[in-house]
């Protein structure tokens, strides 16, 4: 069954960035020429694990993973990084957590749909659903270590450029990309419903939300400093 998917592309190895935090970092072709690096945010609670942003890894990295704990759900929280979720479910025969009105490849379809008020995989965890959005985009928060947020697109942190190709690289310093906990233009345009409300509303109402990390689906955790830098990216895009 696992054949008819996409391959893995190239990824680096699991990393550890909290207590019970991992995560990896790989390479994502957006055009011939054009790549970009993405993150995979891995969540573990006892034995269990929870993907986040899922990513196929190759056969070392699988192996790595399974010493970690059993893969037994895959949250999907954002419009986009939904290539590797039919695998990675079908691997692990893992539960999957989406948004509503999300598509899915594969005939793939969430067992649980997320809601802020709703379920989770993950003890003490919240879920942040951004309701000016045009499609459905969330984040996930935790308790752990001060706070941890986990987004996909909606904040970033392209505080380097490892797995981005040479005009990836470019792009992301002419977007304005490389500042920390940024809010880029590209992401904030894709997500921006024409005509709708802005989107500051709901930044600022992130930005409420108690965290000192913040591990997105683009670039390294930042540790530490994430609210004060989101907080600056916000008075800077919505001044």
């Amino acid at each position: 069954m696992v054949a008819r998917f996409p391959p893995a592309l190239p990824h680096g190895h699991i990393e550890e960035a909290l207590p019970d935090v991992f995560y990896v970092r790989g390479r994502f072709p957006m055009k011939p020429g054009l790549a970009i690096g993405r993150t995979m945010t891995i969540l573990r609670q006892g034995r269990s694990l929870t993907l986040v942003n899922a990513m196929r890894l190759d056969d070392a990295g699988e192996v790595a993973l399974a010493e970690l704990g059993e893969v037994q759900h895959v949250v999907r929280i954002g419009m986009a990084h939904d290539r590797d979720d039919p695998y990675v479910v079908d691997r692990y025969g893992a539960r999957f957590w989406a948004l509503p009105k999300m598509r899915h490849g594969f005939g793939l379809e969430p067992h649980e749909l997320l809601s802020e008020d709703g379920a989770l995989p993950l003890d003490d965890a919240s879920l942040f659903v951004f309701r000016n959005a045009r499609g459905p985009e969330a984040a996930l928060h935790l308790p752990v270590a001060g706070g941890l947020l986990v987004t996909c697109d909606c904040a970033q942190n392209h505080a380097d450029t490892a797995w981005a190709s040479l005009l990836g690289k470019l792009a992301t310093r002419v977007l304005g990309l490389h500042k920390p906990g940024q809010i880029g233009p590209p992401g904030l345009k894709f997500m921006q419903r024409p005509g709708g409300p802005p989107m500051a509303e709901d930044f600022r109402r992130l930005c409420e939300l108690e965290f000192r990390h913040l591990i997105s689906g683009h670039g390294p955790p930042l540790l530490e400093t994430a609210r004060e830098a989101l907080r600056a990216r916000v008075r800077e895009t919505f001044a």
